[in-house]
């Protein structure tokens, strides 16, 4: 969050924490279906908080943002945003960090060391049925109307976000110690900061939240 609010113009700046519950990384080699268990609710927090803020508060701007089974809650939330009237009027950024949603040549802006071919897919199309029940995972590019603000971040091997690579016991092992040590530093600098010079063109953004409502505060510059 330090990399993008760093790049700010002294806007007001809050943030919400989705509520669902994730499980740790290490539940994949045992139970991937529990992996993937809090993944709906997140989504429908997602989209009962953006869609309250909005209505509140038409000033504000958002950026989405999530890691490892937070990046397929904030991904399947961007599906259910392109569907609304609103659709990304109002969403600066989205950075999704080690996505287990992740398909090849999905568009949007790539980060992170995986390359970007047939083999290079999230954990969530291994067992789909497994991997959701109201939101399911896509296997289609991101909404055309949001790519130019959508950020993936994933290093060669990832357990999660590139499961494709991780064929042998070995290689799943090598790609959990991958997903957790990985993203650390500078890694999401590059796209926090194209995410807060978009931000930078607007008035508003959101103030500090205790929870999904709050008051509406207007720009310090």
């Amino acid at each position: 969050m330090t990399n993008y609010t760093s790049r700010l113009n002294l806007q007001n700046v809050g943030y919400y924490p989705v509520n669902f519950e994730a499980q740790a990384v290490a539940v994949l080699l045992t139970d991937r279906g529990m992996y993937f268990s809090g993944v709906d609710t997140g989504v429908t927090d997602i989209i009962n908080v953006v869609n309250t803020r909005r209505a509140a508060c038409p000033n504000e701007h958002y950026v989405l943002a999530g890691y490892s089974q937070g990046a397929m809650v904030v991904h399947r939330a961007v599906w259910q945003l392109a569907g609304s009237t609103q659709g990304f009027n109002n969403i600066d950024g989205v950075v999704v960090i080690a996505d287990g949603d992740r398909v090849p040549g999905q568009g949007g802006n790539r980060y992170g060391t995986s390359p970007d071919t047939s083999v290079d897919y999230g954990v969530s199309f291994v067992v789909p049925s497994a991997a959701g029940n109201t939101y399911k995972p896509r296997w289609q590019n991101v909404p055309a109307t949001v790519a130019d603000r959508f950020h993936s971040i994933c290093d060669s091997g990832d357990i999660v976000c590139d499961f494709g690579r991780t064929a042998t016991a070995w290689s799943q092992y090598q790609g959990i110690r991958t997903h957790v040590n990985h993203y650390k530093g500078t890694s999401t600098t590059t796209p926090a900061a194209a995410v807060a010079g978009y931000s930078n063109n607007h008035a508003y953004t959101p103030p500090p939240l205790s929870g999904s409502t709050g008051t509406c505060l207007a720009s310090r510059v």
